[in-house]
């Protein structure tokens, strides 16, 4: 979409409305008005010199923002925009504190998080997560535990060894997990409540056993792509409402893909068939 340029203030506009851009430290007084005029939704804070985001405290009309700046010090200055539902973030290099739990209406979180982001478990109206570099110390999913709004999560390139703590999250319909080299143990799966209907696996080589998905009876697409070696596909007629699955690049140790039968849609690379 063209960039319009107001005076120094920088406005996309598309089908979302207007998008002010902040990419200059001599334009922040400029779009501050104009999106106090204008009550502008959304707001991109590009990569230039500033500290911090205090100058957005007095934009209450944000609802979507996203911060791509690396020398960003400080995000406390977000904390007030009581109508902030979507927040992507990325390249911060923060050290202080980031309470992210005082984004009280956060429903959509994208991108990278600075390592000393605290309050996670306490998002109680966080609907999707989309997170890449995600390193929590416990290394599983316990910091989303117990949300009960939480439908979707994405996760690539973290350190996550375990699924633990993804049986409290009790109203997962989807759930993706992206070239995560650690990740080993999917038992938790097994506990699930959720009523889980898409699980995609990409790149993640070092699961041992994939048997646990057979506990998830609303699963209705399955992906396994590029996982190396899985034993079996004999969890797959437990799942009865598949309508999809996706094995491409991974290769099923018995041979045997006569448990794909009856199921809508299959694909895989090149098998050893076993009649």
């Amino acid at each position: 979409m063209p960039i319009l340029k107001i005076g120094n203030v920088r406005v996309r506009r598309d089908s979302n409305g207007d998008t002010v851009i902040i990419k200059d430290s001599s334009a922040i007084n400029e779009s501050v008005e104009y999106i106090n005029e204008f009550n502008v939704k959304n707001v991109d804070v590009v990569d230039f010199d500033c500290n911090d985001l205090n100058f957005l405290k007095e934009c209450l009309s944000i609802e979507n923002l996203s911060i791509l700046n690396h020398f960003i010090k400080d995000l406390s200055g977000i904390y007030g925009l009581t109508k902030l539902r979507v927040l992507s973030i990325n390249e911060t290099t923060t050290k202080v504190e980031f309470r992210i739990d005082e984004l009280k209406n956060l429903e959509e979180l994208y991108g990278e998080l600075p390592k000393n982001t605290v309050g996670i478990n306490k998002l109680n109206t966080l609907k999707k997560v989309e997170l890449w570099g995600y390193k929590p110390k416990s290394r599983n999913l316990n910091e989303f535990k117990n949300l009960k709004s939480l439908n979707v999560i994405n996760i690539t390139e973290s350190r996550l060894d375990t699924l633990d703590g993804i049986e409290g999250i009790v109203n997962l319909k989807s759930l993706g997990l992206y070239y995560l080299r650690t990740l080993k143990d999917i038992t938790a799966l097994q506990d699930v409540k959720a009523p889980i209907t898409e699980l995609f696996f990409e790149n993640s080589k070092s699961i041992v056993d994939f048997s646990p998905i057979q506990n998830l009876k609303k699963l209705e697409k399955l992906k396994i792509s590029s996982c190396g070696d899985i034993p079996s596909l004999s969890f797959v007629p437990t799942l009865n409402e598949l309508k999809s699955l996706v094995f491409s690049g991974t290769n099923v140790l018995d041979g045997n893909l006569t448990f794909c039968e009856g199921i809508e849609y299959v694909y895989y690379t090149k098998q050893k068939l076993r009649n």
